[in-house]
C-alpha cells in the first residue's frame, strides 16, 4: 500500500496533480505542498531504444487536461526576416527604428531595448563584438538577423548555465545534416557569420564554427514557429521538445499571448503512454507527411496512420477518382 510523503504512513490520497504522490489526509497534504510543488507534474521523462527520451503520461489522463504549460528557453525572430524589433518582433523601418543605446540593434523603443528578452544579444555585442551594430537596410531580408536564435543560445552559456546544459541535451542530428545544403548555408550565413562579427567570441572563448552549427541543429530539430506575430517568431521548448511524433497525435499544442507553450490532451491517454503532437501538417497525404518529417527531422514516420494504407478506412491520401 502507498505511504504518506510527510509521515511514511500508510496513505489513501493521492495527489491529483501528479497521481504520483500520497498522504494520509489532507493537513499532509499541504504541509507538504511547497516541497512537492515543482515535481507534481501530470507528465514525466522517460526514455526507449526506439524514442529517446521523451514525455509520458504520469498518470491517466482525460481529453482536454492541460498537461503542459512551459516558458521558452529561447525564443527569436525566423533567420530569413527582414529588421524587427528584437522584443515584439515588430517590423521595422527607417522612420520607426531606435538603435539601443547599448549595442546598436534596432528596436521600437526604449521599453523593448530594456526588456530581459533582449539582453542577450545585447551583452555579448558589447561585450564580444567590441562595437554597435549598424544596420540600416530596412524593408527587406537582412543577414544579420540569420544569427539571432543561435546567438541568443550561446547568450545562456555564461548568464544562465543550467539552461545552456538542458539546450545541449537535446538532439540536433549532426551526422544527418553533415554536408547538407541547409547546413552549409548555415555555415556561411550563421557559423562564420557570428565568429566574424563577434570576433571575441572566437579569440576568447574559442568558439568553433561546429559548435555553432551543433546549436543550429538543436534549432532545426526541436524549434516551433510560434504565429504570434508577423513573421512568426521561432522558439525552443525545454520539456516540449521531449513530445514525440505521431500522425495521429494523442495532444495539441497552442501558445498563450506571452508565447508560452501549452500542451493539452486531445484524446484519453494511459499512464505511461508516450504524449504526442504531430511535427507535420495533419492535412498533408501520407507521401508528403512522411517526407517533410525526413526532411526536417531525419525520421521515416511509421506511426499507426502512416502504416495503414487505409488511414483508419478514411482513404485520407487516396486518388478521387473522376468518374
Amino acid at each position: 500500500m502507498p505511504t504518506c510523503m510527510v509521515c511514511g504512513r500508510a496513505a489513501g490520497q493521492r495527489c491529483a496533480g501528479c497521481g504520483v504522490a500520497y498522504y494520509c489526509g489532507k493537513d499532509h497534504q499541504k504541509l507538504h505542498w511547497k516541497q512537492h510543488k515543482p515535481d507534481c507534474s501530470p507528465v514525466k521523462e522517460a526514455s526507449s531504444p526506439q524514442l529517446g527520451r521523451y514525455l509520458a503520461a504520469a498518470r491517466n489522463l482525460a481529453a482536454g487536461e492541460v498537461v503542459l504549460r512551459e516558458a521558452p528557453l529561447i525564443e527569436a525572430p525566423p533567420p530569413s526576416t527582414q529588421p524587427v524589433c528584437l522584443t515584439c518582433y515588430k517590423p521595422l523601418f527607417e522612420t520607426s527604428a531606435r538603435d539601443c543605446e547599448r549595442c546598436g540593434w534596432p528596436m521600437c523603443g526604449q521599453d523593448c531595448a530594456n526588456s530581459p528578452k533582449h539582453r542577450g544579444e545585447c551583452r555579448l555585442t558589447v561585450q564580444k563584438r567590441g562595437n554597435k551594430m549598424n544596420i540600416r537596410n530596412f524593408g527587406l531580408p537582412h543577414p544579420s538577423y540569420q544569427c539571432m536564435a543561435a546567438l541568443r543560445c550561446l547568450a545562456l552559456r555564461d548568464a544562465q548555465p543550467a539552461k545552456w546544459r538542458r539546450l545541449l541535451e537535446m538532439e540536433a542530428h549532426a551526422e544527418q545534416r553533415a554536408g547538407s545544403q541547409r547546413q552549409e548555408q548555415e555555415r556561411f550565413g550563421v557559423a562564420r557569420f557570428i565568429l566574424r562579427v563577434f570576433p571575441k567570441l572566437r579569440d576568447d572563448d574559442k568558439l568553433t564554427e561546429e559548435e555553432i552549427l551543433n546549436i543550429c541543429g538543436i534549432l532545426q530539430v526541436n524549434g516551433h514557429e510560434v504565429p504570434l506575430s508577423e513573421p512568426p517568431s521561432v522558439a525552443v521548448y525545454d520539456k516540449g521538445s521531449l513530445l514525440a511524433h505521431s500522425c495521429r497525435a494523442n495532444c495539441a499544442k497552442s501558445f498563450s499571448s506571452s508565447g508560452d507553450l501549452v500542451v493539452r490532451t486531445a484524446l484519453p491517454v494511459k499512464a505511461g503512454e508516450p504524449l504526442t503532437i504531430c511535427y507535420t501538417d495533419p492535412m498533408w497525404g501520407t507521401a508528403a507527411r512522411r517526407q517533410h518529417l525526413y526532411d526536417t527531422k531525419f525520421f521515416w514516420c511509421r506511426c499507426d496512420r502512416c502504416v495503414d494504407r487505409t488511414e483508419f478506412g478514411t482513404y485520407f491520401s487516396a486518388i478521387a477518382c473522376p468518374g
